[in-house]
């Protein structure tokens, strides 16, 4: 159901999808998360938002969404939205705004050079196609 993979050597999980998202898929996919959260040694998120082909969330959802992550008590970790289009950019940069100051730092950008930068990995990682 989740394209993901997880690049070992820079305890790295890449999500890259062309799904619509909604609060539906995205209960679904927090509760995927919280579970590899929960299994695996902390890691750094890189989330592909070129080929998604719509965003249905709303202030309420990305407050719901943000809210939730709150509760992730482990190390502090990047997740860097990559995001060319000006939807997702926009809804990355209100979920940036809604957990600032979280342990769980948010950035956004709508190129890989700089997420890869962000993160402090070879950018040609982040275009490896999840299994």
């Amino acid at each position: 159901m989740f394209a993901y993979t997880f690049n070992e050597e820079h305890k790295l999980l890449i999500w890259k999808q062309a799904v619509q998202i909604d609060i539906d898929f995205m209960n679904q996919w927090m509760a995927e998360l919280e579970q590899l959260e929960a299994q695996r040694p902390p890691f750094n998120r890189f989330t592909d938002l070129s080929q998604v082909p719509g965003i249905k969330l709303n202030q309420a959802d990305l407050q719901q969404i943000a809210d939730r992550r709150k509760n992730y008590d482990g190390p502090p970790v990047r997740s860097v939205f990559y995001a060319p289009q000006p939807l997702g950019f926009g809804i990355g940069r209100m979920y940036q705004k809604l957990t600032a100051g979280d342990i769980i730092s948010v950035e956004v950008f709508m190129n890989l050079q700089s997420c890869a930068h962000w993160l402090d990995v070879p950018q040609d990682i982040l275009a490896v196609e999840p299994t």
